[in-house]
């Protein structure tokens, strides 16, 4: 995640320092708490150079009958340009697709949460450590998370894997970097499935290659009644703090 606060600008004392620092671009937007007139400037850039991308999304939520979208670890937006690009693209996709969205972040500032809630996303108060188990076709929105965070998905859906696909990393390139020792002890859940899952690549992101660079539309084509995942999941329930769960990609 980028940064870890908000940048004061400070307008200079000449006149035409002050007249330019009145000025918003999306240039300076991770300098600067993002306001609703600068979010919309994003987001006309997407529309503009990124349709096809967007396209891509609205096609997989409609084709999979998705009803709702889970966002995780999205960063802060006040002084993350690529969390800013992906708010763009999930403001647009749930616009499109009328369905609602529930996010989590612990970073988030008070003006984030703020502007979240006007674009009409429901933020989440409680740290569910990304264990969220659904009741209907849900798209998890988890740009550049953490694998631990990945399995905890799968892990919370492990018997209802048909319900649920991820925009996210490769689980196959989690198999190529890593040994399977060390997948199984530290993402068990992804080296269980990892055979089941299909990875739909995206069109290269223009707006800003990288808010959504090496990202692809996860879904997984399981037998429920298959008895590995008739298996009751274990999930080790302690507490995690006021932190989601964040460790090494």
């Amino acid at each position: 995640m980028e940064g870890d606060g908000f940048v004061l600008v400070k307008a200079k004392r000449k006149r035409k320092n002050l007249k330019s620092a009145q000025v918003t671009s999306i240039d300076n937007l991770d300098d600067m708490t993002v306001s609703r007139t600068t979010l919309d400037l994003v987001i006309n850039t997407i529309n503009q150079q990124d349709d096809i991308f967007i396209s891509r999304l609205v096609e997989h939520v409609q084709r999979n009958n998705i009803a709702e979208v889970v966002c995780y670890g999205i960063g802060r937006i006040g002084s993350s340009k690529a969390a800013q690009y992906q708010l763009g693209i999930l403001v647009e996709l749930i616009r499109r697709c009328h369905i609602p969205c529930y996010l989590y972040d612990p970073v988030l500032s008070a003006s984030d949460r703020s502007l979240l809630t006007t674009l009409g996303i429901n933020v989440l108060l409680q740290n569910e450590c990304c264990r969220r188990r659904v009741s209907t076709a849900t798209l998890f929105f988890m740009v550049h998370s953490s694998k631990r965070m990945y399995d905890n998905v799968v892990c919370g859906n492990w018997d209802q894997l048909h319900l649920i696909s991820i925009l996210g990393n490769s689980f196959t390139n989690y198999l190529t970097h890593h040994t399977n020792e060390a997948l199984h002890r530290q993402v068990p859940y992804i080296f269980k499935i990892s055979e089941s899952v299909t990875e739909g690549d995206l069109p290269k992101f223009m707006s800003y290659p990288d808010a959504f660079n090496d990202t692809y539309l996860l879904t997984f084509h399981v037998d429920c009644k298959d008895p590995m995942f008739q298996e009751a999941y274990t999930v080790d329930t302690k507490s995690d703090g006021d932190e989601i769960i964040m460790d090494e990609t």
